[in-house]
């Protein structure tokens, strides 16, 4: 049986004495619902066919961009926006969150990655507060420094999503639930037992710790509330499980696609892995993290732009997908409402470099069309999280800083 701080940590909630944060569903939902998708790589992407060079609009597709021609006006690419980090590979986990993990601690929602700060706003809305798909993603933390483990079978990704549990399945999570709801209570109970020993100060932390309880057993009750209630169906056949990049990589934006559509999240990441590029893409070494590391020999550039391509293919049949269904709960179609991030926490695989992070946004609601271009000089960076926030704030949170921000993103909207 999962312990109590594991299953805490899965539901998205952080539960510390005497104080406990709880976003979800204390918010009112915005005018409509949006939902948010971030796809990235662990090696970024070749700069010289990824970043335009002219600024604003009307500016020519550099080759990494062409298969998304006709989605153009639906996206924006940023230029010289990273996190300020250093370390290469070792601040690549570090894409979603600006904030290393072993830097967490000086910040007051830790690591938190943009993705989970949303999750933990839906909360028990959707069946599923977050997906995750892919093999080993690093990029999603809970505020606690928890990295939120990913799946990279689409068999078992369609089954937790369209596939209902057998009756005995349904028993055991109502077991666990009520498991955990009596852990809540014995807590609350020996809590009591020192609060008359404290301070007034501290007994209004201690009430403010029992009304959080309070709402996390009312999430609990929420999420108890899916266990029985059938999940939807969809015309995708049960997908068989694919190795790497080439086979698995649509199949993760087709089920996200239908994830969003039928409402069972409104929040996922994704994550392109090697695979075997020796079969899948021609190739002639099958390390993924060589071709990246290609230090401008044309056969290894060649190669990683096959792959990288690949990868932009994948996300333009995603936005086709999204502009061509129709979006139930707001009107318009699902693109309208849905933010589409792609990036990396590497910029440059050949030289480690995590500055000039490759940066695309889609879909959403915002306006797009453009390159836009922050500053270059280092006294006037802006931060990649200036963008998360405004993003964020676009989703429905009512925050005014997330992680490392300063403010929003000037000229983006």
């Amino acid at each position: 049986m999962q312990s109590r701080r594991s299953f805490l940590r899965g539901a998205g909630v952080c539960l510390a004495l005497p104080m406990l944060e709880i976003r979800a569903e204390q918010h009112k939902p915005a005018q409509s619902v949006k939902r948010f998708v971030a796809a990235s790589n662990p090696f970024g992407f070749y700069p010289d066919a990824f970043f335009p060079n002219q600024a604003g609009v009307n500016y020519d597709l550099p080759s990494l961009l062409s298969p998304l021609k006709e989605h153009q006006n639906r996206f924006t690419i940023f230029s010289h926006l990273d996190h300020g980090l250093s370390g290469g590979h070792k601040a690549c986990h570090a894409f979603l969150s600006g904030i290393k993990v072993s830097d967490a601690r000086r910040f007051t929602d830790g690591n938190i990655s943009i993705d989970q700060k949303m999750a933990g706003w839906v909360g028990a809305r959707t069946r599923f507060s977050s997906l995750h798909l892919g093999n080993n993603a690093n990029q999603s933390w809970t505020r606690n420094g928890v990295q939120v483990p990913s799946e990279g079978d689409p068999a078992r990704i369609f089954d937790a999503l369209f596939l209902d549990s057998t009756a005995d399945a349904r028993a055991a999570q109502r077991l666990q639930m009520g498991l955990d709801g009596s852990v809540l209570d014995a807590v609350r109970e020996q809590a009591k037992g020192f609060a008359r020993h404290l301070g007034a100060r501290d007994r209004e932390h201690l009430d403010q710790y029992f009304t959080a309880v309070r709402e996390l057993e009312r999430k609990l009750r929420m999420n108890a509330n899916w266990i029985d209630r059938p999940k939807p169906e969809v015309k995708l056949k049960r997908p068989q499980k694919g190795e790497g990049q080439k086979k698995n990589l649509p199949l993760y934006y087709e089920l996200m696609a239908l994830a969003l559509q039928t409402d069972s999240t409104r929040v996922a990441t994704t994550w392109a892995d090697g695979g075997n590029l020796l079969e899948d893409f021609g190739l002639s070494y099958p390390s993924y993290h060589k071709y990246s590391h290609h230090g401008r020999l044309p056969e290894l550039v060649e190669g990683l732009l096959k792959i990288e391509l690949h990868q932009m293919e994948c996300l333009a049949k995603f936005l086709d997908q999204l502009q061509s269904i129709p979006d139930n709960l707001n009107g318009g179609r699902l693109l309208d409402h849905t933010i589409v991030l792609l990036g990396s926490g590497l910029a440059n695989g050949s030289s480690h470099s995590t500055h000039n992070m490759p940066i695309l946004v889609a879909g959403g609601g915002f306006r797009h069309g453009r390159h836009h271009v922050s500053p270059e000089e280092p006294e006037q960076r802006v931060p990649l999280n200036n963008l998360y926030l405004t993003i964020a704030q676009h989703f429905g949170l009512e925050i005014d800083r997330f992680n490392t921000s300063t403010g929003t993103l000037n000229g983006f909207g």
